[in-house]
């Protein structure tokens, strides 16, 4: 059985945040970081939830502040999936047109003939 890889390796992630502090004020933010950790990781809870609040609820900016964070080859997948999903959808709409009427250019003939027989009756 294959090992899952974490979405965010914790090692990389705590590194990153240290390479944004200075070199001088790095060894103290190290010790705060080692012991407000849980707190840290809380707050980063309430902001993710915040910002999950703010996309059900349908606010462009939060749509926007996220599609900002992405690189243009990012955008761009995400362009080419969306698009691709628009024209799936297209194209189910288009065949179900067409089946549609071709279901009613068959029926009509029967439904005429059941109206003509019940007339003739």
């Amino acid at each position: 059985m294959s090992e899952t890889k974490p979405i965010i390796d914790l090692t990389t992630w705590t590194a990153e945040i240290l390479a944004l502090i200075p070199d001088a004020q790095r060894p103290a933010a190290t010790a705060l970081l080692v012991s407000y950790a849980p707190q840290f990781y809380a707050m980063a809870k309430e902001d993710v939830w915040a910002a999950i609040r703010r996309l059900l609820a349908g606010d462009l900016t939060a749509v926007l502040d996220l599609h900002l964070r992405e690189t243009d080859a990012e955008f761009l997948a995400r362009v080419q999936v969306n698009t691709a999903r628009w024209e799936n959808v297209a194209a189910y709409n288009v065949l179900r047109e067409e089946t549609r009427n071709q279901l009613l250019l068959r029926l009509a003939p029967i439904i005429g003939a059941i109206l003509a027989a019940l007339v003739g009756l």
